[in-house]
């Protein structure tokens, strides 16, 4: 396993997981993501001495969030604009299922996707059968999509 051969090679090592599908060699493990059973998740698949870092407070996140978070502490009532992010790879086209069942409803879309995504044809099509659909590329600055919307779906 790759873990172990670095590891005979650094002092400490840290694994950034969120699947708890493997056995990892490290002394910490980082999930930035929420769960109710989140540190029996990986019990048995770290080494006894491994520390958790788990839940959204250890997000790895670039500097320009704490601004989005800031300026975004309230919901805007009634919601209008809605931000669509479900990852660069949206392997199970979560983003495709929420455009359609968002289809004739009253709410702007901005849906964010990596033009090399298997569904980003697909995603296009969508928006334009759509005036209130938008698909942005995955390259833009995500933060002002996230400034521009009410509500924020994703994964």
């Amino acid at each position: 396993q790759w873990q172990k051969r670095v590891q005979s090679r650094a002092r400490r090592m840290i694994v950034i997981d969120d699947l708890a599908n493997r056995t990892h060699q490290a002394d910490w493990l980082l999930d930035q993501n929420y769960y109710l059973n989140g540190h029996s998740r990986y019990q048995g698949l770290l080494p006894p001495h491994a520390k958790i870092l788990l839940g959204p407070e250890y997000a790895l996140l670039r500097p320009e969030w704490r601004e989005v978070r800031a300026k975004k502490a309230k919901l805007q009532a009634p919601a209008k604009n809605i931000v669509l992010f479900f990852g660069a790879a949206d392997i199970h086209r979560q983003t495709t299922k929420a455009l359609n069942a968002l289809a004739n409803q009253k709410f702007f879309v901005r849906a964010v996707c990596d033009e090399r995504s298997a569904q980003y044809k697909e995603l296009l099509s969508i928006s334009k059968q759509h005036g209130d659909f938008d698909i942005i590329s995955f390259g833009n600055r995500i933060t002002d999509a996230y400034l521009w919307a009410d509500i924020v779906v994703g994964a």
